[in-house]
Parts: C-alpha cells; sequence; structure tokens
C-alpha cells in the first residue's frame, strides 16, 4: 500500500468499537447482543427435541447456522475496519490488552468478545506486516483514559462514566475517547524512538 505519513492512536471501546486520534469514530454493530433473543429461542427449540433424532440435527444446525451468520458479520465488519486503518495510517498505536483480566468480569467479558478487540488488534498486527506499516502496542497498565494530552497531567478523580472532562492543570477540555487515542499514540511515537 502507498505510504501516507500519518500516524494514529486507536482507543477501543464498547460504545464505539474503535476511535483514532483524528476523531473518527467507528460504530460497534454488537451482532450477538441484536441476534441474543433468536439464539434464546432457537436454543430452546433444541432443548426441546430427542437426543440422536432428526428433528434435534435440524434444530442444531439451525442453530449452528445462527451462530455462523454472526460469526460472518463480526469478521466482515473487523475486517473492513482494519483494511481502513491499514490503508489511512503508516503507524498504527494500541493499547495492549489483558484478555485475562478481564475475564474476570463476566458482563465486561461478554461485550468485548462482541466488539472483537483481540480479533482487531490481531488483524492489524498482520495486516501492517503484509503491507509494510508500523504497529505499536503500547503497555498494559498505561492510564491513556486519565491522562492529559496536552500536559501530561493524570487525574485521578476521573470517574469510569465520564465522557468528557477538563484537565485540572491545564484547563483544557478533552473528549475522554479521542484523548485516549492521543495519549496511546504519543506514547507508541515515544516508544518508537526511544
Amino acid at each position: 500500500m502507498p505510504k501516507t505519513d500519518r500516524s494514529a492512536g486507536l482507543h477501543l471501546g464498547i460504545q464505539n468499537l474503535a476511535v483514532t486520534s483524528d476523531g473518527e469514530c467507528f460504530e460497534n454493530h454488537r451482532y450477538l447482543e441484536k441476534s441474543r433473543r433468536k439464539l434464546n429461542r432457537l436454543q430452546k427449540e433444541l432443548s426441546r427435541k430427542t437426543s440422536g433424532g432428526k428433528n434435534h440435527e435440524k434444530a442444531r444446525l439451525k442453530l449452528a447456522k445462527a451462530y455462523e451468520r454472526i460469526a460472518n458479520q463480526k469478521m466482515d465488519t473487523l475486517h473492513k475496519l482494519t483494511t481502513e486503518l491499514v490503508r489511512n495510517y503508516d503507524t498504527i498505536c494500541v493499547r495492549d490488552i489483558s484478555f485475562e483480566e478481564l475475564r474476570q468480569s463476566r458482563i465486561f467479558t461478554k461485550y468485548c468478545t462482541d466488539a472483537g478487540w483481540s480479533l482487531i488488534i490481531r488483524q492489524l498486527s498482520y495486516k501492517c506486516e503484509w503491507y509494510g506499516k508500523e504497529f505499536i502496542k503500547t503497555e498494559q497498565l498505561f492510564p491513556s483514559t486519565r491522562l492529559c494530552s496536552c500536559c501530561g497531567h493524570k487525574n485521578d478523580k476521573l470517574k469510569p462514566h465520564q465522557s468528557e472532562w477538563n484537565c485540572p492543570k491545564c484547563g483544557k477540555h478533552h473528549n475522554r475517547r479521542i484523548n485516549a487515542a492521543n495519549n496511546i499514540l504519543n506514547e507508541g511515537l515515544r516508544m518508537k524512538t526511544a
């Protein structure tokens, strides 16, 4: 792919699937969550059938096709997203995520799995390698959402539900997701030059 001389930090989230340091937001379609009622109905139908019978096999195939459709929708969206990012940027920085720690919270794990964060990181990694782009992972414990991207002040009083905040040191107003993406970009570029 042609060089663009552009760099981006990428903040992965649940409300928006990904937010770049340029302020571009990618929608999280939540395919699994939207299909939950249909899957529950198909699962109930399967559990009512006698195991080993023809009707049981038909119900099992229906359920398997529903799950396959969700997986295909998700993979299609993620491939389009990662290809667009690799096409538009020469350097992509992402915060490394510890999926072992995320698994401790069952509800949060469900949303992360539906979003496909690990797939995004994996696809970005090999696509950057294929097309001669640079992929940088920052540390897991890097406080990207709590740092001011202008002055570097760490705001420990920030609540998890706050989507916007003002830096108490320099007074700059921040959108939490875009600020996190900018911090990830700055940290990634710092790691690159170090």
